[in-house]
């Protein structure tokens, strides 16, 4: 069995995301430029395999789709070579 999870990040930090000691004012110096935010969309196999798909915005329906079918191929050669079904 297989789990799907999707998460993202930027080096671009929120004020809200930040902390400072008691006393002190928050303060994050940074460049004017957000730059772009690096998704993950991973599959998680519990003790045997950790595997991935990145894109530099949010994962659109062609994108998704292909990493299915990747993962669809991996299943079909598995059930070849061991008789063993995925589950994602």
């Amino acid at each position: 069995m297989k789990y799907l999870d999707e998460s993202g990040l930027s080096l671009w930090s929120e004020s809200l995301y930040t902390w400072a000691k008691k006393g002190q004012q928050k303060r994050i110096e940074q460049s004017k430029k957000r730059g772009k935010r690096l998704n993950i969309c991973g599959f998680l196999e519990i003790g045997k395999s950790f595997e991935y798909g990145l894109a530099l915005k949010n994962f659109k329906s062609e994108s998704y789709i292909k990493l299915m079918d990747w993962q669809a191929e991996q299943a079909e050669q598995r059930l070849k070579e061991t008789n063993k079904i995925t589950v994602l």
